[in-house]
């Protein structure tokens, strides 16, 4: 069961959290968790804080499809060097029509290539770019996934014309990146 009934009521409501939270930080620490139980939609019987209590709120909202639209994706398709990227059906489909399976990593990284086409990443952006995480020093997983991604591509061969490597750099994908929609 939705808690508002419509985008309208829901959107006072925040205005409304926001305000109280504004206020409560005023009052003392045993007056905002008495504050905070009475906002609190949570069937647990533990104090929380006035900053829980309000996002809780919002995300029953969000939960029961009543809050903000999510940003609209700028295109459904990158198309590549005769390759085309699905990205609602997470595909990768050849200029012959021909559907290339991908993992999922595999995928993250063309992606990540595809959003910086003709610029130079480097191992460490690479993992930011696909798994959102540090590397170590000798941190190598990338080298492997780019050589599959190659791989897939049919980008093999002494001297790779599509994904290239840029010594002591990292690596480039050289193709000029169209958006669809």
């Amino acid at each position: 069961m939705a808690p508002y009934r419509n985008l309208n009521a829901w959107k006072h409501a925040q205005r409304l959290a926001v305000e109280c939270a504004k206020l409560a930080r005023r009052l003392p620490p045993y007056e905002q968790e008495a504050l905070a139980c009475e906002l609190r939609r949570s069937p647990y019987h533990r104090p929380i804080s006035i900053a829980d209590g309000i996002a809780r709120r919002g995300s029953d909202g969000r939960r029961a499809g009543l809050g903000p639209a999510p940003a609209a994706a700028a295109a459904n398709r990158l198309r590549f060097a005769g390759w085309t990227l699905d990205l609602a059906h997470r595909q990768l489909i050849s200029s012959d029509g021909v559907v290339v399976a991908l993992s999922g990593g595999e995928y993250r990284l063309l992606k990540g290539f595809l959003g910086h086409p003709n610029r130079v990443l480097n191992r460490d952006q690479l993992l930011d770019l696909t798994r959102g995480r540090e590397s170590t020093p000798f941190d190598r997983s990338i080298d492997v996934q780019v050589g599959r991604l190659r791989r897939r591509l049919g980008d093999t061969g002494q001297e790779p014309s599509l994904i290239k490597t840029v010594r002591g750099e990292g690596y480039v994908l050289a193709a000029k990146v169209e958006e669809q929609t």
